[in-house]
């Protein structure tokens, strides 16, 4: 169908300049079209399901970024250095994962929690450095 091309095209012209847009963008790139969110992901996901290829591989992301606090540290693919130490703010996932290197962590176990208020509450009540070394991520 239309729909199916519109997004072909765009997944096209992402990787081919190894760029990435969201799900949410997809859909507002063009919402009279597409209609609706649920359309676009019923569509990306049949494409990555026909190309048997992930989602990230189409060069496309899930709407929310998470944020993650704790022992770890990385280099970013354009050679940032982000230090996620246990303080009252978290550092932002960074939306393509691949080009991460350098990952070094002592963490003994991670937490993942699913709220973002609830992540918030704990880096408030200082859980990370209670429960040292370990990394909490939403």
């Amino acid at each position: 169908s239309a729909l199916i091309l519109k997004i072909l095209s765009m997944i096209y012209k992402m990787v081919q300049s190894n760029t990435y847009a969201t799900k949410r963008d997809i859909y507002y790139s063009d919402t009279q079209l597409f209609g609706s969110q649920t359309i676009v992901d019923n569509i990306i996901n049949d494409i990555s399901c026909m190309l048997k290829i992930p989602r990230r591989s189409l060069h496309i992301l899930s709407s929310t970024k998470g944020f993650v606090a704790g022992n770890l540290s990385y280099t970013e693919e354009d050679g940032t250095k982000v230090h996620c130490s246990c303080s009252a703010t978290a550092v932002t996932v960074p939306s393509n994962v691949e080009g991460i290197r350098n990952l070094i962590s002592h963490a003994k176990f991670m937490l993942i929690v699913e709220k973002d208020a609830t992540f918030q509450r704990l880096l408030d009540d200082d859980f990370c450095n209670r429960l040292s070394p370990c990394i909490m991520i939403t």
